[in-house]
């Protein structure tokens, strides 16, 4: 069955599939929806988290066969696979479609996707998967939704907010949902107000970070790597969380892999820029940088982020997220060492 994102929790409080498919490209809305469907699951009993990634060499039916297998004292288990393209192999889909026709009941398949477009989802596998589980599909908050989104998610806070108060964390988020949801938690800890105007705003959280994520990630786009990293120890120190920060390098990444291939190709890129709301003299800047970067260091940062969000989880308990974040602001960075 599709289920919209508003959906999801009513569906959730009645009932658990044996398996998701959460598909986009909003990392907010993605990760919420997520956390929505993990919260259901521990609630169900299922005690036993195991995350994976879909790259190369995945092998998926050895996580089938894990799904499949339970014994008498085992804990449920809630098997996590993240697909960073939104393309799934013939094997992923042999094995998919071979398991949605008998799927096991005591465990959870969560399926965590790049968007997945039309093609993909007219395949047999998907069709299959539809048939015994759950797809759903995340969509951006258009430009013209944000203001009303806005308003919805500071009343959710507990706060009202006026129109100047709308406008102004719309011009400070610029589209960017993880940026908006840090800027709502912010003013939760910093303002006893409940009303808010632009000013109440300006006063709680216009000075409250010496640097902010979009920051580092300019300086990461300008290849600036000993400016980038005195903002990521910045970042750090005031308790900002490792994975809002690589939400946002993430979207400008993915910004700058689409701009490397059609450089690449000799394609237009304007289309790219626009896709990715980048205007005026900041497209300037992500094109440079789609032609500085190369395919290795684009794969270097994606197994990078990949690994920063396991981190973030509690998954690899002796890595550290700040460590691996440094490490990516290199790779973006390159061996530029301006100032």
């Amino acid at each position: 069955m599709k289920i919209k994102p508003e959906q999801l929790s009513q569906h959730l409080s009645k009932s658990l599939l044996p398996i998701y498919l959460v598909s986009g490209d909003e990392p907010l809305l993605l990760q919420e929806a997520c956390d929505a469907i993990r919260k259901a699951a521990k609630a169900a009993g299922v005690q036993d988290r195991q995350c994976f990634t879909d790259e190369k060499h995945f092998d998926w039916n050895q996580l089938l066969e894990e799904a499949n297998s339970l014994s008498l004292f085992a804990d449920k288990k809630l098997l996590e696979v993240r697909n960073e393209t939104g393309k799934f192999s013939e094997d992923a889909s042999k094995a998919l479609e071979n398991y949605c026709k008998n799927p096991a009941m005591d465990n959870i398949i969560l399926i965590i996707s790049a968007k997945v477009d039309a093609a993909t989802q007219k395949k047999k596998w998907f069709t299959a998967l539809e048939k015994i589980g759950a797809f759903v599909q995340v969509w951006p908050v258009k430009p013209e939704q944000l203001p009303a989104w806005l308003n919805q998610r500071l009343t959710a806070a507990g706060f009202q907010a006026d129109a100047s108060a709308i406008e102004l964390l719309q011009e400070r988020i610029e589209g960017n949902l993880l940026a908006a949801q840090q800027e709502i938690d912010k003013l939760q800890l910093l303002t006893q107000e409940n009303k808010l105007d632009a000013n109440t705003i300006l006063d709680a959280v216009g000075n409250s970070a010496r640097y902010s994520a979009f920051d580092l990630s300019d300086a990461c786009l300008k290849g600036q790597l000993p400016h980038a990293i005195r903002i990521l120890q910045g970042l750090q120190s005031e308790g900002q969380a490792p994975i809002a920060i690589l939400g946002i390098l993430m979207r400008n990444i993915r910004v700058l892999q689409e701009l490397h291939g059609a450089l690449r190709a000799h394609q237009p890129t304007q289309g790219i820029l626009t896709k990715g709301r980048v205007y005026g003299p900041s497209q300037g800047m992500y094109l440079n940088t789609a032609k500085r970067m190369n395919s290795k260091q684009f794969k270097q940062v994606f197994e990078l982020a990949s690994s920063i969000d396991l981190s973030s989880k509690g998954m690899l308990p002796h890595q550290s997220p700040w460590e691996l974040l440094t490490e990516l602001t290199f790779a973006v960075c390159g061996n530029s060492l301006q100032v």
